[in-house]
């Protein structure tokens, strides 16, 4: 066994026996040279943790400024989105309420997880998570009444920002408002990461909504409103049409189509 592959199985070995808290880096290197009973160089080292990466068993993390090891068998996993999505929809029953439109009064509202919603001929990104739908009324002598839909797309904490932002933002065409709505998990991801979060939706003209503990309707925070739209009504009605329970749906529209623009 040559020298390097004789760290990387000691690496290992110690590992295993480290558990989830895995090895700092300094500490790994300083064991590597104990074991082996002569100073071990960096480029030896990093050899061997580049050998363990090649193998899939190592995963890397950091640990406060120090770099740390960790077997990929131990490291935390993001809570999936299927998992968060019973809270989050109950969190946004609460947002419906709380919910106004400009110069116009509120007739009806309703929230729906559509994730799974059978649309024909859609892509696989052609549903977002969750849709909202208000009618509304201004009160004017005509009394006419509008549709105004809302958009959420939920993300794991361990996501790709852009990806996300992207998939959040593409029911422009069909929605007053969206928002990407993400899991911070600081076993997964840092806060540091909430910045660049913001940032990919303001390019993507979108809102973003985060929170820590899915079943605490006080952890969840707006970060970035989503700009508002003005997407053609009848878009709107067949992108909600397409998607809502008919039920929902025609609580909603159905029965006053007409007054609907």
């Amino acid at each position: 066994m040559g020298l390097v592959s004789h760290i990387k199985q000691m690496l290992e070995d110690r590992l295993q026996e480290g558990g989830p808290a895995g090895l700092g880096y300094r500490v790994a290197w300083a064991t590597a040279a104990r074991e082996l009973g002569r100073p071990v160089s960096k480029e030896e080292l990093e050899a061997a943790i580049a050998g363990l990466v090649r193998d899939n068993v190592l995963a890397g993390r950091q640990v406060g400024s120090e770099r740390a090891l960790v077997l990929r068998s131990c490291q935390p996993k993001a809570t999936r989105e299927s998992l968060l999505m019973p809270d989050v929809e109950e969190w946004l029953q609460t947002w419906l309420l709380e919910q106004t439109i400009d110069d116009a009064d509120i007739i009806d509202r309703a929230v729906e997880n559509t994730s799974r919603s059978n649309v024909r001929g859609a892509g696989p990104n052609a549903n977002p998570d969750f849709l909202s739908a208000f009618i509304c009324e201004r009160p004017t002598r005509l009394r006419s009444r509008f549709l105004e839909a809302v958009s959420f797309e939920l993300k794991a904490a361990d996501a790709n920002i852009n990806t996300a932002a992207q998939e959040a933002a593409q029911h422009h065409n069909y929605v007053h408002r969206s928002y990407l709505v993400w899991h911070v998990d600081g076993r997964v991801t840092p806060r540091d990461r909430i910045a660049a979060l913001a940032k990919a939706c303001k390019i993507q003209d979108i809102g973003l909504i985060i929170f820590e503990a899915a079943d605490d309707v006080g952890s969840y925070c707006i970060e970035w409103e989503s700009p508002r739209r003005e997407p053609d009504a009848l878009l709107t009605e067949q992108f909600l049409q397409e998607r809502l329970s008919s039920q929902v749906f025609n609580r909603l529209v159905g029965e006053g189509r007409s007054d609907v623009g």
